[in-house]
Protein backbone atom coordinates (compact mmCIF):
# COMPACT_ATOMS: atom_id res chain seq x y z
CA UNK A 1 0.00 0.00 0.00
CA UNK A 2 0.98 3.48 -1.11
CA UNK A 3 1.04 5.90 1.75
CA UNK A 4 0.39 9.85 0.84
CA UNK A 5 2.22 13.00 1.98
CA UNK A 6 1.14 15.74 0.31
CA UNK A 7 2.92 18.37 2.83
CA UNK A 8 6.60 16.70 2.78
CA UNK A 9 8.48 19.21 0.61
CA UNK A 10 6.56 22.06 2.90
CA UNK A 11 9.06 23.58 6.11
CA UNK A 12 8.08 22.71 9.11
CA UNK A 13 6.63 25.37 11.23
CA UNK A 14 8.30 27.05 13.33
CA UNK A 15 11.58 25.47 12.76
CA UNK A 16 14.77 28.61 12.75
CA UNK A 17 17.84 28.59 13.80
CA UNK A 18 17.33 29.56 17.55
CA UNK A 19 14.33 26.81 17.75
CA UNK A 20 17.05 24.19 16.28
CA UNK A 21 20.03 25.50 17.29
CA UNK A 22 23.25 23.88 16.05
CA UNK A 23 24.39 20.80 18.67
CA UNK A 24 20.47 20.08 19.73
CA UNK A 25 19.77 16.69 20.35
CA UNK A 26 16.72 15.13 18.14
CA UNK A 27 15.49 11.95 19.43
CA UNK A 28 13.66 9.38 16.86
CA UNK A 29 9.65 9.33 17.35
CA UNK A 30 9.46 5.59 15.44
CA UNK A 31 8.08 6.20 12.01
CA UNK A 32 10.42 6.23 8.82
CA UNK A 33 9.72 6.94 5.15
CA UNK A 34 11.24 4.89 2.50
CA UNK A 35 11.11 5.67 -1.07
CA UNK A 36 8.74 3.86 -3.32
CA UNK A 37 6.65 3.45 -0.23
CA UNK A 38 5.29 7.15 0.07
CA UNK A 39 4.55 9.37 -2.49
CA UNK A 40 7.32 12.39 -2.76
CA UNK A 41 9.70 10.45 -0.89
CA UNK A 42 12.87 10.06 -2.78
CA UNK A 43 15.19 8.82 -0.03
CA UNK A 44 15.37 7.26 3.32
CA UNK A 45 13.66 9.53 6.01
CA UNK A 46 13.68 9.36 9.99
CA UNK A 47 10.93 10.83 12.40
CA UNK A 48 12.26 12.98 15.25
CA UNK A 49 10.79 15.82 17.52
CA UNK A 50 12.37 18.23 20.08
CA UNK A 51 11.95 17.63 23.79
CA UNK A 52 12.77 21.49 24.24
CA UNK A 53 10.55 23.13 21.47
CA UNK A 54 8.25 19.93 20.62
CA UNK A 55 8.82 20.22 17.08
CA UNK A 56 8.01 17.32 14.86
CA UNK A 57 8.93 16.16 11.62
CA UNK A 58 11.03 14.37 9.27
CA UNK A 59 14.98 14.32 8.50
CA UNK A 60 17.40 13.12 5.90
CA UNK A 61 19.83 11.09 8.74
CA UNK A 62 22.58 10.60 5.98
CA UNK A 63 22.48 14.80 5.48
CA UNK A 64 25.82 16.73 6.31
CA UNK A 65 23.69 19.09 9.07
CA UNK A 66 22.89 15.91 11.37
CA UNK A 67 25.22 13.44 13.24
CA UNK A 68 23.91 10.52 14.84
CA UNK A 69 24.30 11.02 18.71
CA UNK A 70 22.47 7.76 20.52
CA UNK A 71 20.21 6.05 19.18
CA UNK A 72 19.38 4.06 22.16
CA UNK A 73 18.52 6.73 24.22
CA UNK A 74 15.25 7.34 25.75
CA UNK A 75 13.19 10.70 26.10
CA UNK A 76 12.89 10.67 29.85
CA UNK A 77 16.90 10.65 30.44
CA UNK A 78 18.08 14.15 30.55
CA UNK A 79 20.62 16.11 28.25
CA UNK A 80 22.86 16.57 31.07
CA UNK A 81 25.00 14.40 33.23
CA UNK A 82 27.07 13.60 36.48
CA UNK A 83 23.94 14.58 38.84
CA UNK A 84 24.65 14.94 42.29
CA UNK A 85 22.50 13.43 45.24
CA UNK A 86 20.65 16.55 45.60
CA UNK A 87 20.49 17.30 42.11
CA UNK A 88 17.99 15.96 39.73
CA UNK A 89 19.64 17.13 36.78
CA UNK A 90 23.39 17.56 36.31
CA UNK A 91 25.78 20.24 35.44
CA UNK A 92 27.47 18.95 32.79
CA UNK A 93 26.45 18.35 29.52
CA UNK A 94 26.54 14.72 28.05
CA UNK A 95 29.31 15.35 25.01
CA UNK A 96 28.41 12.34 22.74
CA UNK A 97 29.74 9.05 22.38
CA UNK A 98 33.96 9.12 22.28
CA UNK A 99 35.92 7.48 19.76
CA UNK A 100 38.91 5.44 20.98
CA UNK A 101 40.79 3.90 18.23
CA UNK A 102 44.38 2.47 17.11
CA UNK A 103 43.31 3.31 13.70
CA UNK A 104 42.68 6.18 11.31
CA UNK A 105 39.68 8.49 11.64
CA UNK A 106 38.75 9.00 7.98
CA UNK A 107 36.65 11.58 6.72
CA UNK A 108 35.66 11.97 2.93
CA UNK A 109 34.69 15.65 2.75
CA UNK A 110 33.92 16.78 5.95
CA UNK A 111 35.52 18.22 9.08
CA UNK A 112 37.51 16.42 11.75
CA UNK A 113 37.87 18.70 15.09
CA UNK A 114 36.69 20.01 18.24
CA UNK A 115 34.53 23.15 18.97
CA UNK A 116 34.57 24.47 22.45
CA UNK A 117 31.16 25.58 22.31
CA UNK A 118 29.30 25.67 19.24
CA UNK A 119 26.23 27.64 20.36
CA UNK A 120 28.83 30.84 21.52
CA UNK A 121 30.69 30.90 18.29
CA UNK A 122 34.01 30.65 20.79
CA UNK A 123 37.12 28.19 19.37
CA UNK A 124 37.31 25.73 16.88
CA UNK A 125 39.99 23.23 15.66
CA UNK A 126 40.82 20.51 13.33
CA UNK A 127 41.02 19.29 9.60
CA UNK A 128 39.57 19.15 6.46
CA UNK A 129 40.24 18.94 2.74
CA UNK A 130 39.89 22.44 1.46
CA UNK A 131 38.80 22.98 -2.32
CA UNK A 132 40.55 26.12 -4.07
CA UNK A 133 39.57 26.54 -7.63
CA UNK A 134 41.44 29.37 -8.14
CA UNK A 135 44.55 27.15 -8.00
CA UNK A 136 42.82 23.88 -9.70
CA UNK A 137 43.30 22.16 -6.42
CA UNK A 138 40.91 19.31 -5.50
CA UNK A 139 40.89 18.46 -1.70
CA UNK A 140 44.25 20.11 0.05
CA UNK A 141 44.23 18.69 3.53
CA UNK A 142 44.79 21.41 6.02
CA UNK A 143 44.62 22.17 9.66
CA UNK A 144 42.82 24.96 11.18
CA UNK A 145 42.13 26.68 14.49
CA UNK A 146 39.86 29.85 15.31
CA UNK A 147 36.49 31.16 16.16
CA UNK A 148 33.29 30.50 13.86
CA UNK A 149 31.62 33.37 12.09
CA UNK A 150 27.83 32.98 11.05
CA UNK A 151 26.46 30.71 8.82
CA UNK A 152 24.48 31.29 5.56
CA UNK A 153 21.41 29.85 6.81
CA UNK A 154 21.70 30.55 10.84
CA UNK A 155 23.07 34.02 10.72
CA UNK A 156 22.55 34.96 14.00
CA UNK A 157 24.31 31.56 15.26
CA UNK A 158 27.65 32.67 15.47
CA UNK A 159 29.73 36.01 15.91
CA UNK A 160 29.97 38.26 13.24
CA UNK A 161 33.69 38.59 13.00
CA UNK A 162 35.22 35.40 12.11
CA UNK A 163 39.48 35.15 13.22
CA UNK A 164 41.39 31.82 12.08
CA UNK A 165 44.98 30.44 11.56
CA UNK A 166 45.80 27.58 8.80
CA UNK A 167 48.67 25.24 8.33
CA UNK A 168 48.80 24.42 5.03
CA UNK A 169 50.54 20.86 3.00
CA UNK A 170 53.60 23.58 2.03
CA UNK A 171 54.01 24.98 5.46
CA UNK A 172 52.64 28.30 5.17
CA UNK A 173 50.73 29.29 8.04
CA UNK A 174 47.80 32.03 7.21
CA UNK A 175 46.22 33.94 10.02
CA UNK A 176 42.61 36.03 9.04
CA UNK A 177 40.48 38.44 10.54
CA UNK A 178 37.37 39.00 8.86
CA UNK A 179 34.95 41.13 9.65
CA UNK A 180 32.36 39.46 7.18
CA UNK A 181 31.80 36.36 6.73
CA UNK A 182 33.50 35.06 3.47
CA UNK A 183 33.31 38.73 2.60
CA UNK A 184 36.70 40.34 0.39
CA UNK A 185 37.17 43.19 4.37
CA UNK A 186 39.70 41.44 6.17
CA UNK A 187 42.94 41.15 7.37
CA UNK A 188 46.07 38.67 6.87
CA UNK A 189 49.32 37.67 7.48
CA UNK A 190 51.09 34.70 5.63
CA UNK A 191 54.40 33.24 6.86
CA UNK A 192 55.83 30.75 4.22
CA UNK A 193 57.62 27.73 4.85
CA UNK A 194 60.74 29.43 3.40
CA UNK A 195 61.18 33.06 5.93
CA UNK A 196 58.60 35.18 3.58
CA UNK A 197 56.27 37.02 5.76
CA UNK A 198 52.84 38.88 4.01
CA UNK A 199 50.91 41.38 5.91
CA UNK A 200 47.74 43.22 4.68
CA UNK A 201 47.71 45.08 8.47
CA UNK A 202 49.61 47.03 10.53
CA UNK A 203 53.29 45.48 12.14
CA UNK A 204 54.20 46.71 15.60
CA UNK A 205 57.33 45.72 18.16
CA UNK A 206 58.65 47.26 21.11
CA UNK A 207 61.59 45.84 20.02
CA UNK A 208 64.94 46.05 17.59
CA UNK A 209 64.38 45.39 13.62
CA UNK A 210 67.36 43.72 11.96
CA UNK A 211 67.45 43.59 8.45
CA UNK A 212 70.42 41.12 6.91
CA UNK A 213 70.31 41.11 3.35
CA UNK A 214 73.35 39.90 0.40
CA UNK A 215 72.97 40.25 -2.87
CA UNK A 216 72.60 42.46 -6.13
CA UNK A 217 69.32 41.96 -6.69
CA UNK A 218 67.41 43.97 -4.34
CA UNK A 219 67.72 46.63 -1.53
CA UNK A 220 67.55 45.32 2.12
CA UNK A 221 64.45 47.56 2.60
CA UNK A 222 61.63 47.94 0.18
CA UNK A 223 58.94 50.03 0.91
CA UNK A 224 55.94 50.50 -2.04
CA UNK A 225 52.45 52.16 -1.95
CA UNK A 226 50.55 55.00 -3.37
CA UNK A 227 47.83 57.73 -2.64
CA UNK A 228 48.56 57.82 0.55
CA UNK A 229 48.73 60.37 3.58
CA UNK A 230 49.21 63.24 0.81
CA UNK A 231 46.50 61.91 -1.66
CA UNK A 232 46.50 61.07 -5.22
CA UNK A 233 50.09 60.83 -7.03
CA UNK A 234 51.53 61.02 -3.39
CA UNK A 235 53.61 57.66 -1.61
CA UNK A 236 53.90 58.55 2.10
CA UNK A 237 56.64 55.89 3.19
CA UNK A 238 57.91 57.18 6.39
CA UNK A 239 56.53 58.84 9.79
CA UNK A 240 58.66 59.63 12.41
CA UNK A 241 57.51 60.80 15.82
CA UNK A 242 59.77 61.71 18.89
CA UNK A 243 57.14 60.03 22.17
CA UNK A 244 59.59 62.23 24.70
CA UNK A 245 57.52 63.52 27.06
CA UNK A 246 59.85 66.21 27.80
CA UNK A 247 59.23 67.09 24.02
CA UNK A 248 57.58 70.43 23.39
CA UNK A 249 56.16 72.37 20.34
CA UNK A 250 55.22 71.36 16.45
CA UNK A 251 58.35 69.82 15.70
CA UNK A 252 57.93 66.34 16.79
CA UNK A 253 56.67 64.38 13.90
CA UNK A 254 58.07 64.77 10.50
CA UNK A 255 56.43 62.92 7.21
CA UNK A 256 58.61 61.43 4.03
CA UNK A 257 56.96 61.08 0.88
CA UNK A 258 57.75 60.95 -2.81
CA UNK A 259 55.53 62.94 -5.15
CA UNK A 260 54.55 62.21 -8.37
CA UNK A 261 57.21 63.07 -10.04
CA UNK A 262 59.87 61.50 -7.87
CA UNK A 263 60.79 64.09 -5.54
CA UNK A 264 61.63 63.02 -1.85
CA UNK A 265 59.93 65.59 0.45
CA UNK A 266 59.93 65.93 4.24
CA UNK A 267 56.70 67.28 5.81
CA UNK A 268 56.03 69.49 8.93
CA UNK A 269 54.29 68.16 12.15
CA UNK A 270 51.22 69.13 10.87
CA UNK A 271 51.81 68.05 7.13
CA UNK A 272 51.17 71.69 5.74
CA UNK A 273 54.85 72.93 4.53
CA UNK A 274 56.69 70.59 2.58
CA UNK A 275 60.69 71.19 4.77
CA UNK A 276 62.83 70.15 1.76
CA UNK A 277 62.46 68.83 -1.75
CA UNK A 278 65.62 66.78 -3.34
CA UNK A 279 65.09 65.84 -7.33
CA UNK A 280 66.65 63.70 -9.30
CA UNK A 281 68.89 66.35 -10.30
CA UNK A 282 70.14 66.56 -6.69
CA UNK A 283 68.98 69.60 -6.34
CA UNK A 284 67.88 70.03 -2.74
CA UNK A 285 65.28 72.95 -1.69
CA UNK A 286 64.72 74.35 1.60
CA UNK A 287 61.32 76.26 2.56
CA UNK A 288 63.01 77.90 5.43
CA UNK A 289 66.14 79.43 3.27
CA UNK A 290 64.83 81.71 0.33
CA UNK A 291 63.44 78.75 -0.65
CA UNK A 292 66.70 76.76 -1.27
CA UNK A 293 69.96 75.20 0.60
CA UNK A 294 72.84 76.78 -1.24
CA UNK A 295 74.37 73.73 -3.18
CA UNK A 296 78.16 73.62 -4.37
CA UNK A 297 80.66 71.20 -6.10
CA UNK A 298 84.46 72.33 -5.51
CA UNK A 299 87.40 70.33 -7.15
CA UNK A 300 90.71 70.99 -8.29
CA UNK A 301 91.10 70.24 -12.03
CA UNK A 302 93.56 71.20 -14.88
CA UNK A 303 93.25 73.36 -17.78
CA UNK A 304 90.05 71.57 -20.13
CA UNK A 305 88.65 69.77 -17.08
CA UNK A 306 85.20 71.04 -15.67
CA UNK A 307 83.63 70.70 -12.24
CA UNK A 308 79.76 70.38 -12.95
CA UNK A 309 76.78 71.27 -10.65
CA UNK A 310 74.18 69.93 -11.50
CA UNK A 311 73.44 70.67 -15.61
CA UNK A 312 76.06 74.16 -15.19
CA UNK A 313 79.90 72.81 -16.21
CA UNK A 314 82.50 75.64 -15.64
CA UNK A 315 86.36 75.28 -16.16
CA UNK A 316 89.49 76.66 -17.51
CA UNK A 317 89.89 76.22 -21.03
CA UNK A 318 92.58 73.96 -23.02
CA UNK A 319 96.07 75.63 -22.60
CA UNK A 320 96.42 78.10 -26.39
CA UNK A 321 93.66 80.77 -25.55
CA UNK A 322 92.73 83.08 -22.88
CA UNK A 323 93.04 81.74 -19.41
CA UNK A 324 89.63 82.71 -17.97
CA UNK A 325 86.55 80.84 -16.88
CA UNK A 326 84.19 78.97 -19.49
CA UNK A 327 80.86 77.78 -18.39
CA UNK A 328 78.06 75.63 -20.68
CA UNK A 329 75.03 73.68 -19.81
CA UNK A 330 76.83 70.56 -21.10
CA UNK A 331 74.25 68.70 -23.24
CA UNK A 332 71.35 69.52 -20.98
CA UNK A 333 69.19 70.60 -23.35
CA UNK A 334 69.04 73.74 -20.73
CA UNK A 335 70.11 77.14 -21.59
CA UNK A 336 70.07 80.13 -19.20
CA UNK A 337 69.96 84.10 -20.23
CA UNK A 338 72.37 85.77 -17.38
CA UNK A 339 73.32 88.92 -16.24
CA UNK A 340 76.41 89.71 -13.22
CA UNK A 341 79.35 90.85 -12.12
CA UNK A 342 82.93 89.90 -11.03
CA UNK A 343 85.62 91.10 -9.17
CA UNK A 344 89.34 89.40 -9.68
CA UNK A 345 92.56 89.86 -8.71
CA UNK A 346 95.52 89.32 -11.17
CA UNK A 347 99.37 89.20 -10.60
CA UNK A 348 98.11 91.77 -7.60
CA UNK A 349 95.73 94.09 -8.72
CA UNK A 350 91.95 94.36 -8.12
CA UNK A 351 89.43 94.84 -10.94
CA UNK A 352 86.20 94.17 -12.02
CA UNK A 353 83.87 93.39 -15.18
CA UNK A 354 80.23 93.10 -15.98
CA UNK A 355 78.00 91.04 -18.26
CA UNK A 356 76.31 94.18 -20.22
CA UNK A 357 73.25 95.02 -18.21
CA UNK A 358 70.93 96.38 -21.30
CA UNK A 359 68.47 95.00 -22.13
CA UNK A 360 69.15 91.83 -24.47
CA UNK A 361 72.65 91.81 -23.84
CA UNK A 362 72.29 88.97 -21.42
CA UNK A 363 74.94 85.82 -21.70
CA UNK A 364 73.19 82.59 -22.86
CA UNK A 365 74.72 79.66 -21.66
CA UNK A 366 74.19 76.77 -23.90
CA UNK A 367 75.51 73.66 -24.61
CA UNK A 368 78.71 74.92 -26.11
CA UNK A 369 81.63 76.33 -24.11
CA UNK A 370 81.99 80.02 -23.92
CA UNK A 371 83.73 83.04 -21.58
CA UNK A 372 82.01 84.57 -19.13
CA UNK A 373 84.25 87.54 -20.38
CA UNK A 374 86.98 86.59 -22.97
CA UNK A 375 88.77 89.62 -22.61
CA UNK A 376 90.21 88.44 -19.26
CA UNK A 377 93.22 86.35 -19.12
CA UNK A 378 94.93 84.85 -15.62
CA UNK A 379 98.85 84.62 -16.12
CA UNK A 380 99.81 84.14 -12.90
CA UNK A 381 99.26 81.34 -10.28
CA UNK A 382 97.08 82.74 -7.59
CA UNK A 383 95.02 84.79 -9.21
CA UNK A 384 91.79 84.40 -8.65
CA UNK A 385 88.14 85.17 -9.93
CA UNK A 386 84.36 85.30 -8.21
CA UNK A 387 81.43 85.36 -10.83
CA UNK A 388 77.96 85.89 -9.40
CA UNK A 389 75.38 85.33 -12.03
CA UNK A 390 71.87 84.95 -11.93
CA UNK A 391 68.83 84.19 -14.64
CA UNK A 392 65.72 85.66 -13.15
CA UNK A 393 63.32 84.32 -15.59
CA UNK A 394 64.40 80.79 -14.79
CA UNK A 395 64.81 82.16 -11.02
CA UNK A 396 68.66 80.56 -10.69
CA UNK A 397 71.69 81.98 -9.75
CA UNK A 398 74.96 81.36 -8.77
CA UNK A 399 78.50 82.30 -7.89
CA UNK A 400 81.69 80.59 -9.30
CA UNK A 401 85.09 81.01 -8.37
CA UNK A 402 88.55 80.33 -9.90
CA UNK A 403 92.22 80.14 -8.07
CA UNK A 404 94.74 79.40 -10.74
CA UNK A 405 97.48 77.18 -9.89
CA UNK A 406 100.76 76.34 -10.90
CA UNK A 407 101.19 75.93 -14.86
CA UNK A 408 97.36 75.63 -15.14
CA UNK A 409 97.36 72.29 -13.13
CA UNK A 410 94.81 72.11 -9.97
CA UNK A 411 93.38 74.76 -10.68
CA UNK A 412 90.68 75.42 -7.86
CA UNK A 413 87.04 76.24 -9.16
CA UNK A 414 83.96 75.88 -6.77
CA UNK A 415 80.38 76.67 -8.19
CA UNK A 416 77.89 77.33 -5.88
CA UNK A 417 73.76 77.80 -6.56
CA UNK A 418 72.32 81.09 -4.74
CA UNK A 419 68.52 80.26 -5.82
Amino acid sequence: MELSNPSLDAPMDGADCSTCPIGRILRENGKKLYPGASVGVNQYLVGVFDSISLLSGFIDPNAKVFKIFNSDKPVFINDYVESSDDESVGTQEDLGEPVLTYGNIISSEGFVGIHSTIQDATAYAGAYLWNDDSIGSNGVPIVEAGVNYNSIDCANQYELQSTFATLYPDGKIESINRSEPLGDDFTRVTLTANGNVFNTGNTSTLGLVNFSYSGSADSVLSITGSDTKGGVGYHDFLRVTNTNAATEGPEFTKWFRLDLSGELQIVNDDYSTVLLTLNDSGKLNHSGLSDTLIVKRSAFVDAGSAVTLENLSVRLPPLGGYNSLQVTTDNSGVSYNVLGTDVYIAGGSVGGSAINQSPGNALTIDESWQYLNGNLDFNTAGDTDTWTIMDNGNNIAWRISLVVGYSYLNNLITIERLL
